[in-house]
């Protein structure tokens, strides 16, 4: 763990409880492949479908529940934010209330609060609801989402559980890295 990790991780302040501070920075997915977690996850939760039904929801499911390649969290004196897929940051409240959040995606019921150590997301849309837990692993360096999903939309559907590992994205060069001394 990078030393500077360690001691804001360790230090805390007023709007930022230490254990979050471990979250702050980006995150990427380990591996571009989908995970067999996630698709066997998908193929038992449309098990008891009728084999038409189970030819047009797993195509579906195994698209729409493409977990994000990046994460990215800030957290400062004033609290977390987090976004993925490109989007701008949301503020992650962490006190229970839920709210509504709007994306490229949909329209959005969002809870979220605190897990131990870690960051729990419930949401709920128009066709499906579920929750996303955040936790750091390995000193920090690598975190664990954890995801349920419940699709309403098809009846049926058994929920939808699987887990993705991250590792801290490095970081990433400044334009002047690599210039020669006075070519910045």
């Amino acid at each position: 763990m990078p030393l500077w990790l360690l001691l804001t991780t360790l230090s805390g302040a007023a709007g930022a409880e230490p254990t979050l501070r471990g979250f702050a920075g980006e995150w990427e997915r380990v591996g571009s492949e989908p995970t067999q977690e996630r698709l066997s996850a998908i193929e038992t939760a449309i098990t008891p479908l009728s084999w038409v039904m189970r030819g047009i929801a797993g195509p579906v499911l195994r698209n729409s529940t493409q977990p994000s390649a990046r994460y990215v969290f800030e957290v400062d004196d004033d609290g977390v934010r987090m976004s993925s897929r490109g989007e701008a940051p949301s503020p992650l409240t962490l006190d229970g209330q839920t709210r509504i959040a709007r994306s490229d995606r949909g329209v959005f019921e969002v809870r979220s609060e605190r897990q131990g150590d870690g960051i729990r997301t419930h949401w709920k849309a128009e066709e499906a609801y579920g929750s996303n837990t955040f936790e750091l692993q390995g000193l920090g360096e690598e975190m664990i989402v954890s995801t349920t999903l419940v699709v309403t939309a098809i009846s049926g559907v058994k929920p939808i559980v699987y887990a993705e590992r991250f590792r801290r994205a490095p970081p990433q060069p400044s334009p002047a890295a690599g210039a020669p001394p006075g070519k910045e």
